[in-house]
């Protein structure tokens, strides 16, 4: 979503919110998947041997705030559209890293929201940084 969002958004296009954009999601980067899982590995075995973890960042963020986010991260200065929301989609998601966060030998990798927005949307430093 957040990939289809940045670039419809880099070039001018609207992209469109299934639903009325309140619905949450705990979106992560892959940089904390690959982070948990060196920790999982240098851990001791009788912490993490047969766990099953959700990696995440444990807050949640509404379409409508990643939108506006994205907007300010690709000078997107439109609106969404807004569809009927899709059979099947989940209302709000939060997952639970607890243990995770108990099992791991030092503390976790949790990138920001915007932070991750950057990345996903392949927009370089000097981009967002830059004043025009």
């Amino acid at each position: 979503m957040l990939a289809i969002f940045c670039r419809k958004m880099l070039a001018g296009e609207q992209p469109t919110i299934y639903g009325d954009g309140q619905q949450s999601r705990d979106f992560t980067f892959i940089d904390n998947v690959v982070h948990a899982n060196l920790l999982a590995a240098a851990a001791p075995a009788e912490k993490v041997s047969g766990q099953m973890m959700n990696v995440a960042t444990g807050t949640s963020i509404t379409l409508n705030q990643t939108f506006e986010i994205l907007c300010e991260l690709t000078g997107y200065s439109g609106k969404p559209a807004y569809a009927e929301t899709r059979a099947g989609d989940i209302r709000d998601s939060l997952a639970d890293i607890r243990l995770a966060g108990s099992c791991s030998a030092t503390s976790l990798l949790w990138i920001s929201a915007k932070d991750y927005a950057a990345r996903w949307s392949g927009i370089e430093d000097s981009r967002l940084n830059s004043t025009e």
